[in-house]
């Protein structure tokens, strides 16, 4: 299915800027809101090129700016801050597999606003993609209620910003749509980009520019593309493959060991995507 390959391919995308987000500011204070606004120029002036090629309109109802807005909001700044503030108080391997169940808090609100039931294989291969993220991330051992609390809230984040993603796509295009979350979270950035400029010439900026281009640029119009093309559920389950990804694509880049346990993740990751991908 087109759809599947599409989502594939936005958790590929993902994968990858995640690991160039690392290589640039490992060992940096540099703020993750400044880094965020940062990696948002480049993701802005791709979407805005192919938006000019296709010609897109912005002639939209008041609704879809509303609902743009609120799913900006939700996925980039409640989500990623929650994430960020998990992953600073707590191991890496219970923040990740609580962060990456959003897939079960989109088929939750995707039935609130459409009534659509998700398909009870799809929701199990939610849970296995889970659950092959935890065996991925098992290295990092360790229980913090803050940390589950903020991938809980991720997660809840995460999912109601594609879900109000998905209504948003009922009014536009892929393109159309990420122009305007790229464009919100430049502007709301800029200031603060502005006044660290000196903390941002300490870090490895290309590659935090390429990542976005990746992560917030390409992945999401991919993952839109596939919502558009499907629901929000089965490409958000396979799209939720990228931390798993991520670690084996660490390994060739940033030279990090590949433990067992992530090869056996990756096992269960790629079960869950073939589920997905059939059921979905």
């Amino acid at each position: 299915m087109l759809w599947s390959i599409l989502a594939l391919t936005a958790a590929l995308f993902f994968a990858v800027a995640g690991v160039l987000y690392r290589k640039a500011v490992a060992g940096t204070s540099l703020h993750p809101l400044i880094a965020s606004g940062l990696r948002s120029g480049p993701a802005f002036l791709v979407m805005l090129l192919a938006f000019l090629i296709m010609g897109g309109s912005l002639k939209k109802p008041p609704e879809f700016y509303i609902v743009a807005l609120a799913s900006s909001f939700f996925a980039f700044f409640a989500g990623d801050s929650f994430f960020i503030k998990g992953l600073s108080s707590a191991p890496v391997g219970l923040v990740y597999p609580v962060a990456y169940t959003f897939p079960l808090f989109v088929a939750v609100f995707n039935f609130l606003f459409t009534g659509r039931k998700p398909s009870i294989i799809v929701l199990a291969a939610a849970v296995l993609m889970a659950l092959g993220i935890k065996l991925a991330y098992s290295m990092n051992n360790g229980f913090s209620f803050s940390g589950l609390f903020s991938g809980l809230m991720a997660s809840l984040s995460w999912g109601l910003g594609i879900s109000l993603a998905s209504i948003a796509l009922r009014y536009a295009t892929p393109i159309e749509l990420n122009l305007i979350r790229t464009g919100i979270l430049l502007s709301t950035t800029s200031p603060l980009v502005m006044r660290d400029l000196d903390g941002i010439r300490r870090i490895n900026a290309k590659w935090l520019l390429l990542g976005g281009t990746l992560g917030i640029g390409f992945g999401p119009l991919a993952l839109f593309s596939a919502i558009k093309l499907s629901d929000p559920v089965g490409p958000s389950v396979i799209s939720s493959s990228a931390p798993v990804l991520a670690v084996l694509l660490a390994a060739p880049i940033l030279g990090e060991r590949i433990e067992k346990s992530t090869l056996l993740g990756a096992t269960l990751v790629a079960i869950a995507t073939a589920i997905a991908s059939v059921w979905g």
